[in-house]
């Protein structure tokens, strides 16, 4: 019936064709985009507060600063053996180095007994606004691609977090896996925060505790097998919003872990010097 009035594509996004009426806002062409780039990080030792230069410009190229950024924040975690605490600053205050790019030293002192190699992620995004003098105008987020950049603290080599999950993969299901309000869209910075220590119980009410482990493999791994879930699987969010998945459903075979896994990331055993996971449940 719908094709009976409506061409199946036009000239415009938001148009009356099929494709226009189907068009996701937050991915739109009209948005002028965001993109991040990690171009150094000084003081990156143990003992230290690192100093990133960065620079956010449009699809033009254009320089967007900090400070006409929504939000725009860099996290910073270690080690890349396996991720035991992060924190995130805003990077909105950053100071202009010239040439487009900005500097932000975090106000976070590297501990001194730290070792190894550590990261920053960009995350952030610009409200954008489409139709604008429309009935239809409408402003939405539009987000930067995570980008992150690791360093070594104590003069060793650079290690890279283990790759075990391709965004690919993800991404042949969920189109552009993004959230927390668009702010991530890319699992090496889904990992930052997400670490084997990290559990709810900061917004999780005292009348629902014990809390409940939201470390990235056993969250995903859970929201993912919800309907098959023998007990409540509910994770309390920012507001202490409570978001239950037991009726989440994967559409494919759970034991063919290569629809999300690469290089045996599935596989015994385990990497050395990976955390225990923090589960009160």
């Amino acid at each position: 019936r719908c094709a009976n009035c409506h061409i199946p594509q036009g000239e415009f996004e938001f148009d009356a064709s099929i494709l226009g009426a189907h068009v996701e806002p937050t991915l739109a062409d009209a948005n002028p985009g965001v993109k991040f780039e990690i171009h150094s990080i000084e003081d990156g030792v143990a003992g230290r507060r690192p100093k990133v230069t960065f620079s956010v410009k449009n699809k033009a190229g254009d320089v967007i600063a900090p400070a006409d950024m929504t939000s725009l924040s860099l996290v910073l975690a270690g080690p890349t053996t396996d991720y035991a605490s992060y924190v995130s600053e805003t990077a909105r205050t950053a100071v202009d180095a010239g040439g487009g790019r900005y500097t932000h030293t975090f106000a976070f002192t590297i501990p001194a007994t730290a070792t190894g190699s550590f990261t920053v992620g960009m995350e952030g995004y610009k409200n954008s606004t489409l139709l604008a003098g429309t009935q239809r105008e409408m402003t939405v987020r539009d987000a930067g691609i995570n980008v992150t950049r690791s360093f070594s603290v104590d003069g060793s080599p650079v290690v890279a977090r283990r790759q075990v999950v391709s965004l690919d993969k993800c991404n042949a299901c969920h189109n552009f896996l993004s959230l927390h309000g668009s702010n991530r869209n890319t699992i090496d910075q889904c990992v930052l925060c997400h670490n084997p220590n990290k559990t709810d119980e900061a917004r999780r009410p005292a009348a629902q505790m014990p809390a409940e482990s939201v470390h990235m493999a056993s969250m995903i791994h859970r929201i993912h097998a919800g309907l098959r879930q023998e007990r409540d699987y509910t994770i309390y969010g920012f507001g202490n919003t409570p978001h239950n998945y037991n009726h989440a459903g994967y559409p494919g075979i759970l034991q063919n872990c290569a629809m999300c896994h690469i290089n045996n990331g599935q596989q015994v055993p385990v990497a050395e010097g990976l955390l225990p996971v923090v589960d009160p449940r």
